[in-house]
């Protein structure tokens, strides 16, 4: 569904102190303003590869994932910022595969490998891998010196790249409260030639609208739109890390996820080594705002949600 005009509010030009948020991508020392939620909670595991701005590609944030997903109780990157009360953040985004070095422009093989705008609950973690940390696979967590707190997951992210079928370029987007996530992944609209998209989020009060398009001067194409009928909204308060997520290789993850609890906390903290990682994530930008106060929460609230289906 086609954005509604009133949305133009949300990115019209106004003073505020979120704008200094903002990161072009042009300058490699903003890199350490960026918070890396696997260092904030303590995984030891690194959620990337690599990872860097105006380094690898000039003008562009360039990450490339270590395997990582998030759903349930597996956890994924997130490079954040803290944003207390409402917001809109906006970026341009390219997604590349990594195998192949003649054309990097090919769509990922992997399933879900994809990139995005995440918002994150905090969570008051902060060493959840073991201590003396180890690759094995121990329980419970506050048995060996983690305060790792199962079932404490909310987030909501809309991300771009190739999702449960890969190979084909999809939208995925997924609202998870308390660790119990709902998502769904399409291809409606897009251009399976096109490497960029662009995406949005919007925060007023206690909803999210999340957007995106496909070209410069395309118009926004409302998403969903929480809470739903079909995706309870996440357990969010004032101040959320809202950032950029980037992952990648759900096969190798999906045998933990399966398994349970206790083998998702493993991965989280030892992930295995795995050659099938397919995802390269090149941003353009990443902008911060407030939305125009004529932006109710009650135009929000008004726009479409997309049904659940899968």
């Amino acid at each position: 569904m086609k954005a509604l005009p009133l949305l133009i509010l949300a990115t019209s030009a106004c003073a505020d102190h979120l704008a200094p948020l903002s990161d072009e991508f042009n300058n490699a020392s903003t890199w350490q303003n960026w918070s890396d939620l696997a260092e904030v909670e303590g995984w030891q595991a690194p959620s990337y590869e690599t990872a860097d701005i105006n380094t690898s590609e000039a003008g562009r944030f360039h990450i490339v994932p270590a395997s990582n997903t998030w759903f349930g109780h597996l956890r994924g990157l997130l490079f954040f910022k803290e944003v207390t009360g409402d917001f809109v953040v906006t970026t341009r985004l390219r997604v590349l595969s990594r195998h192949n070095t003649e054309d990097p422009n090919e769509i990922p093989n992997r399933s879900f490998s994809l990139t995005g705008i995440l918002v994150h609950e905090p969570r008051d973690i902060t060493q959840a891998a073991p201590v003396p940390y180890t690759t094995d696979a121990v329980w419970p967590p506050q048995d060996f010196g983690s305060d790792y707190e199962a079932n404490s997951e909310n987030y909501i992210f809309l991300s771009y790249g190739t999702a449960g079928n890969p190979g084909t370029r999809q939208f995925e987007i997924k609202a998870t409260r308390n660790s119990n996530s709902r998502l769904y992944y399409d291809d409606t609209g897009i251009d399976q030639n096109q490497t960029e998209a662009w995406l949005q989020m919007v925060r007023v009060g206690g909803t999210i609208v999340c957007l995106r398009k496909h070209s410069e001067d395309g118009e926004w194409i409302v998403e969903n739109r929480y809470p739903n009928p079909d995706h309870p909204f996440p357990d969010f308060g004032p101040t959320l890390q809202v950032g950029l997520t980037a992952y990648t290789d759900w096969p190798t993850a999906a045998p933990f996820n399966a398994a349970g609890l206790e083998a998702c906390y493993h991965f989280n903290y030892a992930p295995p080594a795995s050659s099938t990682r397919d995802l390269i994530s090149q941003v353009d930008y990443f902008r911060y705002a407030r939305p125009n106060p004529a932006l109710t929460e009650a135009h929000l609230q008004g726009m479409s949600t997309r049904p659940f289906f899968k």
